[in-house]
């Protein structure tokens, strides 16, 4: 037995390491925004496996199937890679929906291989359910601390090989049991092959990224080349040298020089951040002409914070602007190798000495710093997106949240500044919600005037957001609208303001940014302000983080008439992405699950025990995923980066759940079934004051604390599905595969429609959700198991009579 046992937890922790692998490469490859389409392929893989095997009377060998769990995870790789799916052209060019269902599929196989491998373990009944659930589960928990491991030293595609070449361990595992030595033999060459391919897989085999993001634009450049590339657990960084790289985000156009060479810094493709190369006066005097120098007018020798400035333009202009100590938040040091291994000498910001660079979460940091600054900055840099593509809908942003602003304003001197530089964007949305953000955080610290405590100004592109503990005197006023006249920027918004001083350099047709702002400090119901225009304006929190959504359904009609007329990637909004991809995955659900189980015919088994099953198994699967997603985000915040949250909260859930699936056979079926309930519901109330009272710990101690606090839910979690599958056993085995599939085939629409309520209703909703549709679960599950256990102590008695 111990040999099946091995083999399936290499499985398990090749496939899961893989998913993780896969958030990277998606973020990569595409956007971040399409990173958990990782846990929709897997689990639709796993959901059609169950389908195969109610549909196959013959079960393939295990040494097989996991061969074909490492051919699979190489080969839909090089698919996905290789499949001309470009979501920009989604909109006009129908086939690229045919693409995207074809990358999509293409990267279940792996999954679809070794859920066979679960599935066919826990149908055989000389293997104690339990203990196979438990290696699964252990398996993939060990897998996500892998995943964190391989990286930094594979790469992205030499990760994914090596979850190959691991899988193929398994097969190796199931090949000495039974005993065939042609198997053992062409799965170890198999397996020495992709081992081989790991350390130097083919440069043709090279991950391709979208042709939108910032660092394939910039190589187009004749004689661009790349200086710097590494990966670490959670981004791939670049530095590209090319002649045309200039980025001076928001500079005015009364500066008539050339801007200074540059070179670029990219995270992830995207994003691209100017390393400067030279750091003479001569050379840094564009940085006068940046709104953001007013800071320094207004606080001089300021000891100021900077959040996340990548390669340091916010650090050179605190340098330029006479900065007595500059404190650098960074959350990736690969970011600041970069910068060390190619900025010229004497053009790194960060080896000054009056510049500290402070490694980790920037919330963190602020969380324990207390009030010791007399600038807060936020500043720019990320890339200009579009409003109306709604490509980045998705993506949560925990430093643009009220929760966020407010930590800013506490690590204030009595009379510091926090500033927040945003993209300006027509209609106003992107900026408005940055000044909601302050309006908010500075009503909850318990200002009952925020106008007076709020400035804002505009170039041709970005908006300087000023906010004040205190309120903003006459004199810092009159000093920021002369500087705004030197530098021919418009004042946007200041207590005491009139329409005529806006809208007289960067001229538009009406001055809709000063309307914007006017409305929001003087709507007598902030909320009914946010909610009344064509986009969502509502502040976004830590519970709801989605900073550039904006979508609601009234601008469903003019999407729809617009579509394929104008740029508007993924049909105007990227949540009809979501709403598109829950289609796809109920489609693909009912035509590789549901489907080929009608044509079949149904299982020998009682009709209410056949719908007691399938409901118990497809609210579990639901469940889970309800549960699972909001954690997953939720962690984000607490451990600093996505994939930290994501092997953190997996392995915590995974390896507790197994401990849970191999004590579930002595566990009443009260807790078994109705614990999952309870700690649902503790993690909705309980999981957010957690994360807060935390933040300003060691990031270990977070770590520790995300285990210890899931390790109950994890428990009670792996007890449902590893009792049912035991007591399927007894009375209709046939229905396993039933059940397994009707679990996958929830757990891929979940994982979407999990999704789609964050970015309505936030993580808690999402939660409390979850906690219901467990409440389902354990209700069918309860027929299954306890009235099934009463009617047989019932029969015994009749025998016994």
């Amino acid at each position: 037995m111990g040999g099946w046992l091995v083999g399936q937890f290499l499985s398990a922790a090749a496939a899961l390491a893989c998913e993780i692998i896969l958030t990277r490469l998606f973020s990569l490859a595409q956007w971040y925004h399409f990173a958990f389409l990782a846990i929709s392929v897997a689990l639709l893989g796993y959901g059609a496996s169950g389908t195969f095997l109610a549909v196959m009377r013959r079960r393939p060998p295990l040494s097989l199937l996991a061969a074909g769990q490492a051919l699979g995870t190489a080969a839909g790789y090089l698919a996905a890679n290789f499949i001309p799916f470009d979501s920009f052209r989604i909109a006009w060019e129908p086939v690229q929906v045919l693409y995207m269902a074809l990358y999509y599929l293409s990267l279940t196989v792996p999954f679809f291989f070794a859920g066979l491998i679960s599935a066919s373990l826990l149908e055989r009944g000389d293997l104690p359910a339990g203990r196979v659930y438990a290696a699964n589960l252990m398996g993939s928990g060990a897998g996500c601390l892998l995943s964190l491991a391989l990286q930094p030293y594979l790469a992205g595609v030499g990760s994914l090989l090596a979850c190959a070449a691991l899988a193929g361990g398994g097969g190796l595992a199931f090949a000495a049991g039974e005993g065939r030595r042609w198997r053992l033999g062409a799965v170890l060459a198999l397996s020495l092959l992709l081992g081989v391919l790991t350390v130097r897989p083919p440069a043709s085999w090279e991950i391709r990224l979208s042709p939108y993001k910032s660092l394939m634009q910039v190589l187009r450049h004749p004689g661009a080349r790349v200086l710097f590339q590494r990966w670490n657990a959670f981004s791939r960084v670049d530095v590209v040298q090319a002649e045309g790289i200039r980025s001076v985000p928001g500079m005015s156009l009364g500066y008539t020089q050339a801007p200074p060479a540059q070179m670029g810094l990219f995270v992830d493709g995207d994003n691209l951040s100017p390393i400067q190369t030279s750091g003479t006066g001569g050379d840094l005097a564009f940085l006068d002409y940046l709104p953001e120098a007013v800071l320094f007018r207004l606080r001089p020798r300021a000891h100021i914070v900077i959040v996340e400035p990548l390669a340091g333009l916010a650090v050179w202009q605190a340098v330029h602007g006479g900065a007595g100590q500059i404190t650098a938040l960074m959350s990736n040091p690969l970011v600041w190798q970069a910068v060390e291994e190619t900025a010229p000498a004497g053009a790194n910001p960060y080896r000054l000495p009056n510049v500290r660079v402070i490694f980790g979460g920037a919330r963190s940091f602020l969380q324990r710093s207390g009030p010791a600054y007399d600038l807060v900055q936020f500043p720019l840099t990320d890339s200009y997106h579009p409003i109306r593509s709604g490509a980045f809908s998705l993506s949560e942003n925990y430093l643009l949240t009220v929760e966020a602003v407010r930590a800013g304003l506490r690590a204030l001197k009595p009379d510091g500044i926090l500033a927040i530089t945003r993209w300006l964007q027509l209609p106003p949305t992107e900026t408005v919600r940055a000044g909601a953000l302050v309006v908010e955080a500075l009503a909850a610290e318990g200002i009952s005037e925020p106008a007076r405590h709020i400035i804002a100004l505009r170039s041709w592109s970005t908006c300087l957001i000023l906010a004040g503990r205190r309120p903003f005197t006459p004199a810092e006023i009159a000093l920021v609208r002369e500087f705004a006249e030197e530098r021919q920027f418009d004042m946007v918004f200041y207590a005491g303001m009139t329409e005529g001083e806006s809208n007289r350099f960067n001229q538009l047709a009406e001055p809709l940014y000063f309307r914007a702002w006017q409305a929001l400090l003087s709507a007598p119901d902030r909320r009914q302000f946010y909610r009344a225009g064509a986009f969502d304006l509502t502040p976004t929190t830590d519970n709801r983080p989605f900073f550039f959504h904006f979508f609601t359904w009234k601008q469903a009609p003019e999407v729809w008439q617009t579509l394929g007329m104008t740029w508007q990637p993924f049909g105007g909004s990227g949540y009809f992405v979501l709403i598109a991809l829950l289609a796809l995955t109920l489609l693909a659900g009912i035509l590789l699950v549901l489907l080929p189980l009608g044509l079949r015919g149904g299982p020998a088994a009682p009709r209410p025990l056949c719908a007691g099953t399938l409901l118990a198994f497809t609210c579990l699967g639901l469940g889970f995923m309800m549960v699972e997603l909001p954690l997953l985000q939720q962690c984000i915040l607490l451990l600093d980066q996505p994939t930290y949250a994501f092997a953190t909260v997996l392995f915590a859930l995974l390896v507790f759940s197994g401990l849970g699936s191999m004590m579930s056979a002595r566990m009443p079926p009260a807790l078994a079934l109705g614990g999952t309930v309870l700690a649902a519901l503790a993690l909705a109330a309980g999981l957010s004051p957690l994360v807060h009272a935390a933040l300003g710990a060691p990031l270990w101690v977070r770590t520790a604390l995300t285990v210890l606090a899931l390790a109950p839910a994890g428990w009670v979690m792996g007890m449902p599905l590893a009792r049912l599958v035991s007591r399927l056993r007894e009375r209709a085995p046939a229905l396993i595969p039933w059940a397994w599939a009707a679990n996958g085939v929830a757990s891929v629409t979940s994982s979407v429609l999990a999704a789609v309520l964050a970015l309505s209703w936030g993580f808690q909703a999402v939660l409390l959700a979850g906690a219901g549709i467990y409440a389902g679960a354990a209700l069918a599950g309860w027929r299954l198991v306890l009235l099934d256990d009463q009617q047989s102590h019932r029969q015994d008695d009749d025998a016994e009579g």
